[in-house]
């Protein structure tokens, strides 16, 4: 096993997204284990540094790679963090999504290095990702750019209705919905429920909020898979008060660029819409994610499925219906494969943990694939 020392040292490190020093403290790991790379990095005022890696090495006729990864998790800076091997599983909070994945990476890189193979090979680390690495925004719409397939380090699948690492099977990510989330603002000027009789005068913010959602949800098109959904509301004051006041907010997830074309322009719309007088609405969208369409047939695709079938593995391409930074790397024109990271389950709870014997698959998995990759450009 390839120095699970360190993964020890990744996970008891606490790298809560708002937690900006220890999200900092996470990547000087990584930067003390990469430092046969060009390192540079990122600062922002209120979230971790964004460290971009690059291979000191460069040759025109190789495809420029790009490692994705992310140093944040979920957990919060006042979780007990602890690691624990017990049988064929490593438990630990942000170990499946997405410490080991952290841990391939390194591995990957330093065999990259060791064998004269580290050419064209970039590493990202975000540190806000599980808050829709909205901080660096600007940064990485132009890093994704400079390259031309990327690889990110999220979790491969569990095979569903096994209890045990699967040696022999493991998915690729080749699709992900994109989504929107906002939010909506209504007031109107309130007053006594009893007192004010005339329909006109009754500026109901819940009321003006409750057509608004049901407008949301006549959005959905289950057949495209696109879906609408309200998850918090609050509003009014109380049960004899006309609310002067009810904000909503919610998402929606869409499998194609047109769909998310389309649902950014009709939930903006309904701003314009009223159906009780006397009202004001506002409105904004908080973070948006266009999808990653799957690509259809490539030279690319039967690279990754030629390398699974040498290591005897079954490789399914698999589609998720949540967002991660491989949405954007694929708007931004790259060949995109997600899922290389390692197998487990309970990713975002405290029963995180991941197969031991699936590290080194995924490692040796990485590899080849970007070797194999380089070769074909030779």
């Amino acid at each position: 096993m390839k120095r699970l020392e360190l993964l020890e040292e990744l996970v008891r490190q606490n790298s809560y997204t708002r937690n900006k020093l220890g999200v900092n403290k996470l990547g000087e790991i990584i930067k003390n284990e990469l430092d046969f790379m060009q390192c540079d990095t990122y600062t922002h005022p209120e979230r971790g540094d964004l460290i971009v890696f690059n291979s000191q090495e460069t040759n025109t006729s190789y495809p420029k790679i790009v490692l994705s990864g992310h140093l944040d998790t979920v957990h919060s800076e006042e979780s007990e963090m602890y690691y624990k091997v017990e049988g064929d599983k490593i438990w630990g909070q942000g170990i499946h999504d997405m410490k080991a994945g952290l841990f391939v990476i390194i591995n990957v890189l330093k065999m990259l290095y060791k064998n004269g193979a580290l050419i064209n090979v970039s590493c990202i680390f975000t540190p806000d990702e599980e808050l829709q690495s909205v901080a660096y925004r600007e940064q990485l719409d132009k890093l994704f750019t400079m390259h031309d397939i990327g690889l990110v380090y999220e979790p491969t699948m569990q095979i569903s209705g096994t209890t045990s690492f699967s040696e022999d099977v493991r998915s690729i990510v080749v699709a992900r919905k994109g989504q929107g989330r906002y939010r909506f603002r209504v007031t109107g000027p309130g007053g006594h429920s009893g007192v004010i009789t005339q329909r006109n005068a009754r500026s109901n913010a819940i009321e003006e909020a409750a057509h608004t959602i049901v407008d949301l949800e006549k959005l959905s098109d289950y057949d495209k898979g696109t879906t609408v959904n309200v998850g918090h509301i609050t509003g009014g004051t109380s049960f004899n008060v006309i609310a002067e006041e009810c904000i909503f907010e919610g998402d929606y997830r869409v499998v194609t660029k047109e769909e998310h074309e389309r649902l950014q322009k009709e939930i903006y719309n309904m701003t314009h819409i009223k159906r009780i007088d006397g009202v004001k609405k506002e409105f904004s969208f908080l973070t948006l994610k266009p999808p990653m369409e799957e690509q259809g047939a490539s030279d690319h695709k039967a690279i990754l499925h030629t390398v699974a079938n040498e290591m005897n593995i079954t490789l399914h391409e698999e589609h998720r219906g949540g967002a991660s930074d491989a949405n954007e790397m694929a708007y931004s024109g790259l060949t995109v494969f997600d899922g290389m990271g390692v197998q487990g389950e309970g990713e975002h709870t405290q029963q995180e943990f991941v197969y031991i014997d699936s590290i080194d698959q995924s490692i040796d998995f990485s590899y080849n694939t970007i070797t194999k990759l380089q070769k074909t450009h030779e």
